[in-house]
């Protein structure tokens, strides 16, 4: 899709999108000044590394999620059981 085709896609939205379809297609400038998408140098993203553990980030390794359920099950519990007991209270006999 080019700018000017995003351009009229915005303006037929109306609303926001119609009011900053010039400054969304690269028309305007933050400042409000005319500018030309074409010669807008977009920067290279580069490929994304290996995402970190959580060894990496906590400086402990990670629990399999059945140890961590077993940890936390009354936490859970007790919450289920107080939103249970309101809305028993709260249903018509």
């Amino acid at each position: 899709m080019t700018p000017a085709q995003a351009r009229e896609l915005y303006l037929a939205q109306g609303g926001f999108a119609a009011a900053s379809a010039d400054f969304l297609a690269g028309f305007q400038t933050y400042s409000g000044g005319t500018s030309d998408p074409a010669q807008v140098k977009h920067p290279v993203t580069p490929e994304p590394g290996p995402m970190p553990t959580a060894e990496d980030v906590t400086g402990t390794p990670a629990r399999p999620f059945t140890v961590w359920a077993r940890d936390h099950a009354a936490d859970f519990r007790d919450e289920w059981q107080a939103v249970g007991h309101r809305c028993r209270t709260q249903v018509p006999e």
